[in-house]
């Protein structure tokens, strides 16, 4: 996973910096992989869960610190992406 978290890195910056179509393709299909990567891997939630949310805070002790750094990533992906797609 942080092997394609860092892959995906380099290649949006190369894609950034050059504004070449093909580098800004590339960059986006290997954004697109990491993502898959790390929503396959992040905690899903039941939807008890999601509604449950809504009427409690969360409880984030009971995250581990893999699971917090899995979210920051998927997190931090999801903006980069986003930023991709609207440049």
């Amino acid at each position: 996973m942080y092997h394609a978290l860092g892959f995906s890195v380099i290649k949006f910056f190369e894609a950034v910096l050059t504004f070449e179509e093909d580098h800004i393709t590339c960059a986006s299909h290997v954004l697109q992989n990491c993502v898959n990567i790390c929503s396959e891997i992040r905690k899903k939630t039941s939807i008890t869960e999601k509604l449950g949310k809504i009427v409690k805070r969360t409880n984030y002790d009971s995250f581990t610190p893999g699971i917090i750094s899995i979210i920051r990533i998927h997190l931090n992906l999801r903006r980069i992406k986003k930023f991709n797609l609207e440049f």
